[in-house]
């Protein structure tokens, strides 16, 4: 597993929980930096209406309602023209990956979707490091792009 990454599993276990499961009920779900078809391949049980994923390690493919892209998941915005999704998905980033999620979110995103990520605490790293992010800076990277950020 790549630094900065997160297992399938803890993924999976953290959007099938009971909180977040309704979020993608009928949606249209952008997973970015994708590993596997995992993930995709659950929201789409779970009830998502349309899921892409989108990883520069996954082997590009096209499902009833799955699709997968092999491409720099930050740089598919051109690529999607107009459509808009109700889910973006960002697990596994990296504080310096950040910024440019959260700016892909707002153009992909529809005005009342959802951005989820995970970005690796470095309030629980027993060292610091360039791959992890404090809880309170990821909060104040956060804030000023959504009308509510949860933790």
């Amino acid at each position: 597993m790549a630094p900065g990454s997160f297992s399938v599993d803890s993924a999976l276990s953290l959007l099938t929980s009971v909180y977040l499961r309704e979020a993608w009920r009928g949606a249209t779900v952008l997973e970015l930096f994708a590993s596997s078809t995992a993930l995709s391949e659950r929201l789409v049980e779970e009830g998502a209406a349309r899921v892409l994923s989108v990883g520069a390690q996954l082997a590009s493919g096209k499902g009833e309602r799955a699709e997968r892209w092999s491409a720099d998941p930050l740089s598919v915005a051109e690529r999607l023209g107009p459509e808009r999704f109700s889910v973006i998905i960002a697990l596994g980033i990296t504080p310096q990956q950040l910024p440019r999620a959260v700016a892909m979110s707002k153009k992909l995103l529809q005005p009342d979707g959802i951005f989820v990520t995970a970005v690796r605490s470095s309030d629980r790293a027993p060292q610091k490091s360039d791959l992890a992010i404090s809880y309170y800076k990821l909060v104040d990277e956060l804030e000023p792009h959504y009308r509510t950020v949860q933790m």
